[in-house]
C-alpha cells in the first residue's frame, strides 16, 4: 500500500491533482507507460501479470537436424521441375474460358 501512495503522489507531483484529458489525452498513456511495471510488481511479488512468457519455438536441430543451403535448392529444383510440368500439361489444353 506504501508504494501505491508514492506512485500516486508522483503521478500528483508531475501531472497535478487533476488532469484534463480532453486537454491533453495521451498524458493517461504516458502515466501507464512509466508506473504499470511498478503497479503490477507490487501484485505478485515482482513478476509482470501473467508470469513468465512462453519460450521460443524449438529450433531446427530440436526438430530433426539442420537445414543445408544445398537441401534447400534441391527442394526448389523438385518444385520448379514439377511446376514447369504442370504448366506444359495444362497448356496443351484449349482455354475454353
Amino acid at each position: 500500500m506504501a508504494d501505491e501512495k508514492r506512485i500516486v503522489r508522483d503521478i500528483k507531483k508531475q501531472y497535478g491533482a487533476v488532469i484534463d484529458l480532453d486537454r491533453s489525452p495521451l498524458v493517461v498513456i504516458e502515466i501507464i507507460r512509466r508506473f504499470a511495471f511498478e503497479v503490477a510488481s507490487g501484485l505478485d511479488g515482482g513478476a509482470p501479470p501473467g508470469g513468465a512468457p512462453p519460450g521460443p519455438p524449438p529450433g531446427p536441430s530440436v526438430m530433426g537436424g539442420t537445414v543445408t543451403l544445398d537441401e534447400v535448392m534441391r527442394e526448389v529444383l523438385k518444385l520448379s521441375r514439377q511446376v514447369a510440368q504442370i504448366k506444359k500439361q495444362l497448356g496443351g489444353r484449349s482455354s475454353g474460358g
